[in-house]
């Protein structure tokens, strides 16, 4: 006589796997039995793969979890590049910002951002890069990596995911929020009154000037820090100046919109510069 074997196939869903102690991609009678035998303790329980978050900065994050099932849960605010820097985030307005200048060496799809090339190399790259002010690990720890507008422009991102490189639109609403007239938002070189000083933080690491003697020094949280820059073939400007990189290019294919408060003005200075030029970069959230 003929045994018949009732076999039940279906697409296996996570949870339905768990029943297909021969995975051969089909819960059938023989599945059933031994599911039996398993709950009754009549025989060997084959290790069960346990679904859930294995991202250990996830607020949901499962230790016991062998196998990710995409419900990794994070902070509104939280921001991790691919490299694992962590970054503290300010909520300005309605919108979230890093509130410190990124530092990922990696694209969001895990290649690696170009570096160490020399100063005089830097004048004539067309392609993504970045580099530590003088090339000092210490500088990066503080201050962040200095990136030209072309790693910057790559759809690769260098942001983490969920954030993005702000434009010059953007920045203009922060500047709003801040108290910058319309006006001076759309207008170029200093602009405002003292939206630089409430922009920047950390009087320490400020030569001393306009900037950080004003009352509202610090106070958006945004903490620009002054980590100067590359640009004709030089570092210049640690201690007295903070540039930013946007996503807007300017008219002309060489150049693209940025951001520079300066240790001798408590304005914020607005203007296109040289893609080939190094500056900090800040994320805000998408």
């Amino acid at each position: 006589m003929k045994r018949l074997l009732l076999t039940i196939t279906l697409t296996i869903s996570p949870i339905l796997a768990q029943c297909d102690w021969n995975e051969d991609g089909a819960v059938d009678v023989l599945d059933i039995v031994q599911t039996v035998d398993c709950i009754l303790g009549n025989g060997p329980c084959p290790d069960l793969p346990v679904y859930g978050c294995t991202d250990p900065l996830a607020l949901n994050y499962n230790p016991e979890a062998t196998v990710d099932d995409g419900s990794c849960e994070y902070a509104e605010s939280e921001c991790i590049d691919i490299d694992g820097n962590i970054y503290e985030t300010v909520t300005i307005g309605d919108q979230i910002w890093m509130a410190e200048n990124l530092k990922v060496t990696h694209y969001n799809n895990g290649d690696a951002i170009q570096t160490g090339y020399s100063l005089e190399d830097w004048e004539n790259l067309l392609i993504g890069a970045y580099a530590m002010y003088d090339d000092d690990p210490n500088n990066a720890e503080i201050y962040g990596n200095l990136y030209n507008w072309y790693a910057v422009g790559d759809e690769r991102s260098v942001c983490p995911e969920g954030w993005h490189i702000p434009s010059d639109e953007e920045y203009m609403s922060l500047e709003r929020f801040l108290g910058m007239s319309y006006e001076d938002t759309r207008s170029e070189h200093w602009r405002g009154t003292n939206e630089g000083s409430k922009l920047a933080s950390d009087s320490n690491l400020w030569d001393d000037g306009d900037l950080d003697s004003n009352e509202d020094f610090g106070a958006s949280g945004f903490n620009v820090l002054p980590s100067g820059k590359i640009s004709f073939s030089s570092y210049s400007g640690l201690g007295l100046s903070g540039k930013f990189w946007t996503s807007t290019e300017h008219c002309s294919t060489d150049d693209a919109w940025g951001r520079s408060l300066l240790y001798y003005s408590s304005e914020v200075y607005r203007f296109y510069y040289y893609k080939i030029f190094g500056h900090s970069v800040r994320c805000v959230r998408d």
